[in-house]
């Protein structure tokens, strides 16, 4: 039986730096000067064009450092001691800190609902987590 695949870490493209005018005519420039569509196949030009992009990504907008790509080291705990005694119900309240405390455009959860769901629903949205929370205790 083969051993664990090696995964190939490459440094990411800081793709925010291209926010800032200068660097993005100057990226918009090196694409734009590269790119050429002259009746080659389709396939070709589109894999010739994404490597121009990403070169002149890498030219102008710069990389990181590639440490958040890297497997780190994990302490793994074992299952603790479950609570003795009854613990407290959640508070309606809470529940609305917690809401306000998260923060949007970020990966869904093991429910798949986007936090944008959650806002978007305002105190309706505070009054199902709230009861929610009360079924699961």
């Amino acid at each position: 039986m083969p051993g664990p695949r090696k995964r190939k870490y490459e440094k990411r493209i800081k793709w925010t730096q291209r926010k800032e005018d200068m660097k993005r005519s100057e990226f918009k420039t090196n694409v734009l000067k590269s790119m050429d569509c002259d009746g080659q196949d389709v396939n070709k030009w589109w894999k010739t064009n994404a490597e121009t992009v990403r070169t002149a990504a890498r030219e102008v907008l710069g990389q990181t450092s590639g440490l958040l790509n890297q497997e780190n080291h994990r302490d793994y705990y074992e299952d603790g001691t479950p609570c003795e005694g009854p613990t407290r119900p959640v508070e309606r309240l809470e529940v609305e800190k917690a809401l306000k405390k998260m923060k949007r455009n970020k990966a869904v959860g093991l429910d798949n609902i986007p936090m944008e769901a959650w806002f978007a629903l305002g105190k309706e949205g505070v009054d199902i987590l709230w009861i929610c929370s009360e079924m699961c205790v």
